[in-house]
């Protein structure tokens, strides 16, 4: 049985799109980073204070892990570590994953393997630990979330220095979300991404230097935007969808349009974190409990990659190439193409191939509902997902697109 079928059959049922894209874009970009535990509770946010930006919304509440995922790989580079000069690079940038708030020694109190550097994991746990200690201290009705007087309050302090001049010292993260790793599934995910910065030097280093300069770091960014099958999908669908004079752009009114749709797909996403990681989020749930929780969806995500990397090796090698990486990210656009049109067909009640609002709305909630329909699926009798159940729904939903994760 091959593991990309040459016939690849696109059903509309049971499929959650963000998921789905969301780890194969983590493996594509070799990362092992498991869904991350968002603020409790619907998004809620207030405008801050005249002249005081929202400085909370994004890092810290709610926490957007998928948005400071990808802020943090461009700013680490080919390695995906942030080291100390690349933390100072990426510092003042307009749309940069290094904040005001954010310092380097206290990021490094959280480098685990001691490596002098800070992968994701470590900066998604450091920036746990910030937004817990930020709600500490302003979330005064204890609702888990920032709003009104509360949020900016908040904003107020950050723009004025907040932790430091709160008093508030760094702390380790009470959970320690590693622990579930062994030694030998650390080493093999060290062997991964020496392996990716290999291919990546050798495809990118075109002056031989043995590091990435700026016009050599761009060429790498834009490639990997292209390998994206989300984003290769999205640059056709909003043209498609949104372009209604059909000039080829989006004037003001349709990008206006296209952001407050892609808007509601990537809160359906946080939704569905909320979802997944709602164990780790479990109030009557000990420490112990939240811990195994974070340790198993990490081994989850380890066995995932693995798949992922067997799938995309292929010529066997047992390294994945940057061919076979963008070969795959086609295999995977292309299928992400076909299912969402055969979504927007069911949704299209007027026949134009262009959705009306109506229209937009229903595709909203088939994609949600096929999500949940899948997690039920393979959840357990009381309905609680577990680590385990988004692996399955995954490679279940993979097989439709004509990818098996679980072929020998």
């Amino acid at each position: 049985m091959t593991r990309i079928n040459q016939r690849t059959n696109i059903i509309a049922q049971g499929a959650h799109v963000l998921a789905v894209l969301a780890l194969t874009s983590a493996a594509l970009s070799q990362t092992t980073a498991p869904a991350s535990q968002p603020s409790s509770g619907p998004a809620t946010t207030t405008s801050a204070p005249a002249g005081v930006p929202d400085l909370c919304n994004g890092p810290l509440d709610p926490y957007d892990a998928g948005a400071e995922r990808n802020k943090f790989f461009q700013a680490a580079g080919v390695d995906n570590e942030l080291n100390q000069q690349e933390f100072g690079a990426d510092q003042g940038k307009a749309d940069g994953f290094v904040r005001k708030f954010d310092r380097w020694q206290t990021m490094l109190t959280f480098d685990e393997n001691r490596n002098g550097t800070i992968n994701w994991f470590e900066a998604d746990a450091y920036r746990q630990d910030v937004r817990k200690r930020l709600l500490a201290q302003f979330d005064l009705n204890k609702d888990g979330r920032l709003a009104g007087p509360e949020r900016d309050a908040a904003n107020r302090a950050i723009a004025d220095g907040w932790p430091e001049r709160s008093g508030l010292a760094a702390s380790r993260p009470t959970l320690d979300r590693f622990s579930g790793m062994s030694e030998a599934q650390r080493q093999e995910m060290a062997a991964i991404m020496e392996s990716q910065r290999r291919a990546m030097m050798e495809r990118y280093d075109v002056n031989h230097d043995g590091q990435l300069d700026e016009q050599e770091r761009a060429d790498m960014r834009r490639d990997m935007r292209r390998s994206d099958p989300m984003s290769a999908f999205m640059d056709r669908f909003k043209l498609k969808q949104f372009d209604a004079d059909g000039d080829g752009q989006l004037d003001a009114d349709e990008q206006a349009q296209f952001d407050q749709f892609n808007s509601s797909l990537r809160d359906m996403g946080r939704q569905w974190g909320r979802t997944l990681m709602s164990a780790a989020d479990d109030p009557q749930a000990t420490d112990a409990q939240r811990q195994a929780f974070r340790a198993a969806t990490m081994v989850e995500g380890m066995k995932m990659m693995r798949k992922f990397n067997a799938v995309m090796d292929i010529d066997g090698d047992g390294q994945v190439s940057i061919e076979e990486r963008q070969a795959f990210s086609q295999h995977m656009s292309d299928g992400i193409s076909r299912y969402m049109n055969s979504l927007v067909e069911q949704c299209d009640t007027n026949e134009s191939g262009r959705l009306s609002d109506e229209g937009r709305r229903q595709l909203l909630e088939t994609i949600d509902g096929d999500f949940r329909a899948r997690i039920k699926k393979f959840s357990a009798d009381d309905g609680k997902p577990t680590p385990q159940t988004a692996v399955r729904a995954v490679a279940d939903f993979m097989k439709d697109m004509g990818v098996d994760l679980d072929a020998e």
